[in-house]
């Protein structure tokens, strides 16, 4: 039930009202003054047209509210959802006259501030939203072009991010995979290390400016064994914004197998080389003894053997 029938409603409860008390002044007048007719008459006709005409009063005055602040109060209402759902820039449509001063000019100027809100809203969500996709655009770009395996974690280890190099380096491991752990793919114990050294390093930052904030060390891979060389980094929180760890590594396991055969063939030509060495050494002292070569050049020749 709206206004304008609540309204009207109070208006029939009135005139019924008014019926009831005419009905109930001609039973008092009836019997105060059944010995006179005339009088009767005469007093039930000014009672009646009293109440007539107050009633007519009444409905003018009704009209008058009705036309001028009911009907554009529900006007106001409808056009006032209209802006707030819909149509901010609405005009609301009211008579000319009525009683509501300057409200439906200040909705209508709320209204087109609001409409210029929400425009600027838009605006700056799809500025947002295009930023942020040409940045998250440019990560991959960027992620792609480095030559390093790059995977991004959490504190408890669980992958956030990772670029094809980390794919291809860990040779595609069905482990690998967002919000899965990075100790089910590289060994534990050097990651935990030194991410608690960081962390350690981290708290100091108060007190020590020049605190490194990246450290270098070597793991293996679960599966395989494969050595990597990495890099680990931490990002400091931020509000609403939990802390994570960066790590880049690479494939040493080649150059760890080159060093290892290379010091297997300087070990084995020192082994090679001791017995022609000493060989020689007991001739050059042999020689030395009996005198066939002259002593500097044999002092040179037994500091080189």
């Amino acid at each position: 039930m709206n206004n304008r029938v609540k309204f009207w409603s109070l208006f029939a409860s009135i005139v019924v009202l008014e019926v009831l008390l005419f009905a109930g002044s001609i039973w008092n007048i009836t019997i105060l003054s059944k010995n006179n007719p005339f009088l009767t008459f005469r007093m039930i006709l000014y009672v009646g047209g009293g109440i007539f005409l107050l009633t007519v009063a009444l409905a003018i005055f009704w009209a008058i509210l009705d036309r001028d602040l009911f009907k554009p109060l529900d006007t106001l209402s409808r056009g006032s959802e209209i802006i707030t759902t819909t149509n901010p820039a609405h005009k609301l449509e009211l008579p000319e006259s009525h009683m509501l001063g300057d409200i439906p000019e200040k909705l209508h100027k709320l209204g087109i501030e609001l409409d210029k809100a929400k425009h600027e809203i838009a605006m700056a969500l799809a500025s947002g939203a295009a930023e942020m996709e040409q940045k998250k655009a440019w990560l991959e770009i960027i992620l792609k072009e480095i030559q390093e395996g790059v995977v991004v974690c959490d504190m408890d280890g669980r992958i956030l991010l990772y670029n094809p190099t980390a794919q291809r380096l860990l040779k595609n491991s069905e482990a690998l995979g967002l919000r899965r752990s990075l100790y089910s793919i590289c060994t534990r114990a050097p990651i935990e290390h030194t991410l608690e050294m960081l962390l350690h390093r981290q708290a100091l930052e108060k007190d020590n400016q020049e605190n490194e904030n990246e450290a270098q060390f070597v793991c293996a891979t679960v599966a395989d064994g494969t050595l990597l060389h990495c890099r680990m980094s931490l990002l400091k929180a931020k509000e609403k914004v939990k802390p994570v760890f960066i790590m880049t590594f690479d494939d040493v396991t080649h150059q760890v197998d080159m060093v290892r055969r290379r010091d297997n063939l300087l070990r084995s030509a020192v082994d090679n080389l001791r017995a022609p060495l000493a060989s020689l050494r007991g001739r050059l002292h042999t020689s030395l003894e009996h005198g066939n070569t002259r002593d500097h050049e044999l002092t040179g020749l037994l500091h080189l053997c």
